[in-house]
């Protein structure tokens, strides 16, 4: 900017012939022009776009019409820089676009960018390496990622029904409040502290930083110790016993449920063993045609309630539902009037039936969510909904599933806001544990 006012000076305070005048005046006028041009030129879309997007305005109606209004009366209006078309309504005056309606409404990312993002996701790679390898944001990885996950599951969501013979069984996988930062939501909501490694010295910061109000925390060095095994010279210091200091802490404490805390520190430490509310049920099926159903039921040990919301009208008067010895298949198949076979304890079979299907598509479950390094509970149906798709449709070609995910991008679907996104509810049954809707933001 300082070279540019001293040129003005020296243009101002130049002794210009007009001949010279003249010739300056030209050169700035055609430099203006070139750059007004240059800033108004569009973009020309390759073939593979205009196809795409064509795709887009046959998919949204048969007839070209008003994503707004439904009106035909629709009139073609320019075009933006990036070369789409845009259209204009006759009768409710408003301009949209072949991508009104569908998935690539208003992204951020191009078609090219979108191609390649969807190879790195069907190659199962993680957000920073999504992040460096494209050089997006990791929060415009993340989002992406579960705008993704949210359209196969608009899509699919209804999942496969089962006309033959059907191995249903649980999959369980651990409570995670991943990303979660918020330390009164874990003592007052949860009663727990997150579920990451701490000495009982962090472990007491960690409550004094949620807010509460403790005292002398910092010199806690193990709560074991009696005042016979004190030193000479913390006795002369007049050092408490760690019982006592415990106890004064105890007093000092505003909550119930940070007493639970500090009283439970140990067994919190430890996952619990078994079937508990610290584990997610997944409910399962699959068939030998290659039907599946894979959603999020609830907390802890599944009940009849919970298989007869998600199952009800899956099965046919032909159907053989088979499973283990779990009592809540037996009186969900009772009162749907469904033939069951169940594996008795102990054993792998009875008879011809087994469950090594299902088990098989639990072992590549695990395999697919290990990649991940344990996912925040919220969004386990996104996932399961991405790898239960994968897993159907896409087997080992990388390709084939991203030009299939491509063009279920042209679908007319429910847009997904991040803020809706970021505090969507938990997707199974709590149990009165924590509230589904319970605020909290993962990133």
């Amino acid at each position: 900017m300082t070279d540019f006012y001293k040129l003005l000076n020296t243009v101002i305070g130049g002794d210009f012939t007009p001949e010279q005048l003249s010739k300056l005046q030209n050169v700035l006028t055609e430099k203006q022009q070139a750059k007004k041009k240059k800033a108004n030129k569009v973009k020309e879309l390759s073939p593979e776009e205009k196809k795409l997007f064509a795709k887009c305005t046959q998919n949204r109606s048969e007839v070209l019409c008003c994503p707004h209004c439904g009106s035909v009366s629709v009139i073609k209006y320019g075009r933006h820089q990036n070369g789409r078309q845009k259209y204009r309504c006759k009768d409710c005056k408003k301009i949209f676009g072949d991508t009104n309606g569908t998935f690539l409404y208003r992204s951020k990312l191009n078609l090219e960018q979108w191609n390649r993002f969807i190879h790195l996701t069907m190659c199962n790679l993680s957000l920073p390496v999504i992040r460096k390898t494209m050089g997006i944001n990791i929060a415009t990885a993340w989002y992406n990622r579960h705008k993704l996950c949210s359209l196969i599951q608009q899509i699919e969501g209804e999942q496969d029904n089962f006309p033959t013979i059907v191995e249903g069984d649980e999959y369980y996988t651990p409570l995670s409040f991943k990303g979660m930062q918020d330390k009164e939501f874990f003592i007052e909501v949860l009663g727990r502290m997150p579920n990451h490694h701490r000495n009982r010295e962090q472990r007491y910061d960690y409550v004094e930083q949620a807010g509460y109000d403790l005292t002398e925390v910092a010199d806690l060095q193990g709560l074991e110790r009696r005042f016979d095994e004190l030193t000479p010279e913390e006795k002369q210091q007049g050092i408490q016993p760690s019982a006592s200091k415990l106890s004064a802490l105890l007093n000092s404490m505003d909550s119930q449920k940070a007493v639970n805390v500090l009283l439970n520190l140990d067994k919190q430490q430890k996952k619990k063993r078994g079937i508990s509310n610290q584990q997610v049920c997944v409910l399962t099926g699959a068939d030998k045609l290659g039907n599946t159903y894979l959603s999020p039921s609830c907390i802890g040990k599944i009940e009849p309630k919970h298989i007869e919301q998600q199952w009800k009208d899956k099965f046919t008067n032909e159907s053989i539902l088979v499973t283990d010895s779990l009592r809540a298949y037996k009186t969900f198949a009772n009162n749907n009037k469904i033939h069951l076979r169940q594996i008795p304890p102990g054993k792998h079979t009875s008879g011809v039936f087994n469950l090594g299907k299902v088990n098989s598509y639990h072992s590549r479950l695990t395999d697919f969510l290990k990649i991940y390094d344990e996912v925040a509970s919220k969004y386990l149906d996104h996932y399961l909904s991405l790898f239960r798709w994968m897993d159907k449709y896409m087997g080992k070609d990388i390709n084939k599933g991203a030009a299939l995910l491509m063009d279920m991008l042209t679908k007319g679907v429910t847009l997904t806001h991040s803020r809706k996104l970021k505090f969507k509810p938990m997707p199974f049954d709590t149990k009165g544990i924590i509230a589904a809707e319970y605020p909290y933001s993962v990133i």
